[in-house]
């Protein structure tokens, strides 16, 4: 019990669920190896002097001038919840709790995203594929220089016209950053402000979705010649509201609008924006292994450092976190195995350990049992578990994941033959059923 509420009843069913959800982690971490590195594909930009704290929707840095009030660039971290939809960007204590999403957690429909200060140097940026500025920064020449070897590496930057801003005065136009580095990141020459209607257009009919109409009235747009950026979106004078800049490996993504991401004429088509960024995780992360979570589904990818002469291993984490739900039917998350999509059916109140590797995985059905390793043979996979009691075991075979394909699976342990039963409506996902006494290995094999 915290400090504070020690007057509630600590044996109340919420206490006392509280107590055995601790009690069941604990005990799966001491069950479980965390191996290799999470692998975490989005980074946002915490720009200089942005002080958006996630705890306080008041004011900045503390100061009582009404210039300091919570304001469009604090108000952009909102647009996090593309990454984390059921996320209370604010303090969230409510006593009593109701039996109801309060923000405590969340699912991941892309995957896990960090936020990265932009102070970090160009080695901690390039961990990150697609990079992306939110709130406030006073942009420098140093920023923009680590910002663009950071694409011509293979980066995907996305930001809007006030990122490049040199000004520290809140509730002030943007002035942009001039000179050739600027011009180099975001293939253009910003010469200064002019007033847009607001009346979009997408240059790719396919793309019109993305334009969703400014509230408010006219906006500010850049004053903007082009120097080999490529217009996505034009106001109707022809004036480039969105546009696309390839250098070397990488691209940058510039919003060529004087207003923060939060702010109500921008906000919708920056939304659109991450989450055209997200779709792009999934279809580049599937190449090995990843996931499509959803609202209530969360999911991380930790990759094992690799093992001489063996295929890349990878270790699925999933949660369901909707915990208030009385539905009985299982929400499913989806398994993006290369060119197999795998559907699981995930329990409430349990974390969902998934093993790759090669064309084989291993979903473990307990708390208590681990995957130590896989090695892939021809047509068949060494498998070492560790473990103690009964417990069932799912195999996933890819190329059966796939559809269309009748394949036998056999299966052999030191007690014998196993026994697999296959799920009808998952093609490539077998049952089996195994006792532990600890560390064991398996061999399966298709005929």
């Amino acid at each position: 019990m915290e400090r504070g509420h020690s007057a509630d009843d600590r044996f109340s069913p919420a206490c006392q669920g509280h107590i055995r959800v601790h009690q069941d982690f604990y005990r799966f971490t001491r069950a479980h190896s965390r191996r290799g590195h999470m692998r975490v594909p989005v980074g946002f930009l915490q720009g200089q002097y942005d002080g958006w704290t996630c705890w306080s929707r008041a004011k900045v840095w503390g100061q009582a001038d009404p210039e300091w009030d919570f304001a469009e660039p604090e108000r952009s971290w909102d647009l996090l919840k593309v990454f984390f939809p059921r996320s209370v960007l604010a303090p969230i204590y409510r006593d009593p709790c109701p039996h109801e999403s309060v923000g405590f957690f969340t699912g991941t429909p892309y995957g896990p995203a960090d936020i990265v200060p932009v102070e970090a140097d160009l080695e901690t940026l390039s961990k990150y594929p697609t990079l992306v500025f939110l709130g406030w920064n006073t942009a420098d020449a140093d920023q923009v220089e680590r910002l663009h070897k950071y694409v011509e590496a293979g980066g995907h930057l996305i930001l809007a016209l006030p990122h490049i801003s040199t000004e520290v005065r809140r509730k002030q136009l943007p002035r942009p950053l001039t000179g050739p580095q600027v011009r180099q990141l975001l293939g253009l020459e910003i010469r200064g402000l002019k007033t847009s209607s607001g009346n979009w257009v997408a240059q790719n009919a396919a793309e019109g979705n993305m334009v969703t109409a400014p509230r408010g009235g006219k906006v500010q747009l850049g004053d903007v010649i082009l120097d080999g950026a490529t217009p996505r979106i034009i106001d109707e004078s022809g004036t480039p509201v969105v546009v696309e800049h390839k250098i070397g490996k990488g691209q940058v993504t510039f919003v060529n609008v004087a207003a923060y991401p939060g702010d109500a004429a921008l906000e919708g088509l920056y939304r659109e924006l991450l989450r055209e960024a997200g779709e792009r995780v999934i279809v580049e992360q599937r190449a090995g292994v990843w996931a499509r979570g959803s609202e209530d589904i969360s999911f991380a990818v930790y990759d094992w450092d690799p093992a001489p002469g063996q295929p890349p291993t990878s270790t699925v984490y999933l949660l369901n976190v909707n915990w208030w739900s009385d539905d009985t039917t299982l929400p499913a998350a989806h398994l993006l195995w290369k060119d197999a999509d795998v559907p699981l059916a995930l329990a409430r109140g349990k974390i969902h350990v998934v093993t790759l590797a090669g064309d084989w995985g291993i979903w473990t059905q307990d708390n208590d049992t681990d995957v130590a390793g896989l090695r892939p043979e021809s047509r068949g996979v060494e498998v070492t578990l560790q473990g103690q009691g009964k417990t069932k075991l799912h195999v996933l075979y890819r190329p059966a994941a796939r559809g269309g394909v009748r394949i036998k699976l056999r299966g052999q342990s030191s007690q014998g033959p196993l026994e697999f039963y296959q799920a009808v409506d998952a093609p490539g996902l077998w049952q089996t059923e195994i006792a532990l006494k600890g560390p064991e290995q398996i061999r399966l094999s298709v005929g």
